[in-house]
């Protein structure tokens, strides 16, 4: 457990945090103006495997989620075709926005099992957690830095508003502020050249991707990359060799689409590739995992960069967040394939009043208590 200590001054410790990264060439930033469209409703499917099973001591691509369970967020490993919905994590608290750990040894996440949400660490070789924030200050969204030695988060700073820190994970004293402006500054992507991190920010009016160049003068680190405003952008995430940049996109009345910029390119406009939000590359950087909002039920979806579904939408409940690496040889603990054997208590049960002198035994019809209508009545099966 760590407390809260002063920051260090901006731009000693950005000069500390950049002295062992080589800088890349510079990114030209276009105008980029996507025009979502509409998502058509995702039909279930069974599990395939991405790719062959592999064979003993190879690895193989897990999702790391977060789902809904028995009331709360909890987190969970899911290869499909290898590994079944596995569960991390099991208590009376929520669990939610994986990341793995660049050398896949950790899984970064935010948690509010204290009482308020802050940052911790779960050992995939051990199954410990421990603490790397701890303040009253709501704390979430985190990633990692490419070389693994510093998160990155949107912390609550007063007076309300959300700002991006950056924190080490060797001496957890030391942090960052990466951003201090009268806007909600969020969601987090560092670049794998550890030069750029992207995030969402309305400081323009509207919800947008903007890029902080770490090699810049604060006064012109921050540009806007999107500048639209007829849809909101979110959740951007770098490609992993850094080349493209994906995020969500939505415009009023339309369902949420999956964008990919090209840094090669800077002038061309963004390619649409899939319906869906909350994108995440696979390792190879030649696929896109999305979530696919419905009603009462999110799906995990994954399409090529053509926009060829890779893995049919699969029924996930309600899923608050996803990451995609690879999983070791050595597997995951025992420990947790015990919590995948545990059956949370549920917040609620249905209880149904059968008729049974007519066919199927279809469900009562139940009066309702003090309301005023011509016929107060409902099928027991709405529950």
């Amino acid at each position: 457990m760590f407390n809260k200590q002063p920051a260090l001054p901006l731009a000693l410790l950005l000069a500390a945090l950049l002295g062992s990264c080589a800088a890349p060439a510079p990114i030209t930033v276009a105008t980029i103006s996507p025009s979502p469209s509409a998502t058509a409703s995702p039909s279930p499917s069974p599990l395939p495997s991405l790719t062959p099973i592999p064979q003993p001591g190879e690895t193989a691509p897990t999702f790391f989620l977060s789902l809904a369970e028995g009331g709360y967020q909890r987190l969970f490993a899911y290869a499909p075709g290898r590994l079944p919905l596995t569960r991390l994590s099991a208590g009376q608290w929520n669990d939610a926005s994986p990341a793995l750990s660049p050398d896949a040894s950790t899984l970064l996440f935010a948690s509010d099992r204290n009482n308020y949400w802050d940052i911790y660490l779960l050992n995939l070789d051990t199954a410990q957690v421990s603490r790397l924030t701890d303040t009253p200050e709501y704390n979430g969204s985190p990633a990692w830095s490419p070389d693994g030695q510093w998160v990155i988060y949107e912390s609550l700073q007063d007076p309300g508003q959300l700002e991006i820190v950056i924190q080490s994970t060797l001496n957890p004293a030391q942090s960052i502020q990466l951003t201090q402006h009268p806007a909600q500054d969020q969601q987090p992507a560092w670049s794998p050249q550890g030069r750029q991190i992207a995030f969402v920010s309305d400081r323009a009016g509207n919800e947008d991707i903007w890029v902080a160049d770490l090699d810049k003068p604060e006064e012109s680190r921050f540009v806007n990359l999107t500048k639209t405003s007829q849809s909101a952008e979110t959740q951007p995430v770098w490609s992993p060799d850094g080349t493209k940049l994906a995020w969500a996109s939505r415009a009023l009345g339309q369902s949420p689409s999956i964008y990919v910029w090209d840094t090669a390119q800077p002038q061309n406009p963004p390619r649409r590739i899939a319906p869906g939000d909350s994108p995440r590359w696979n390792p190879a950087g030649d696929q896109i995992a999305s979530r696919l909002p419905e009603a009462n039920q999110d799906y995990l979806l994954v399409t090529s960069l053509t926009g060829e579904t890779i893995l049919p939408p699969q029924p996930m409940g309600v899923l608050n967040g996803i990451d995609w690496g690879i999983k070791r040889p050595s597997g995951l603990p025992i420990v947790f394939y015990s919590q995948t054997n545990l059956s949370p208590t549920p917040v609620w049960e249905a209880q149904f009043q059968l008729i049974t002198d007519i066919p199927n035994q279809r469900s009562g019809v139940v009066k309702l208590q003090d309301v005023q209508a011509p016929h107060p009545y409902l099928q027991d099966a709405v529950d």
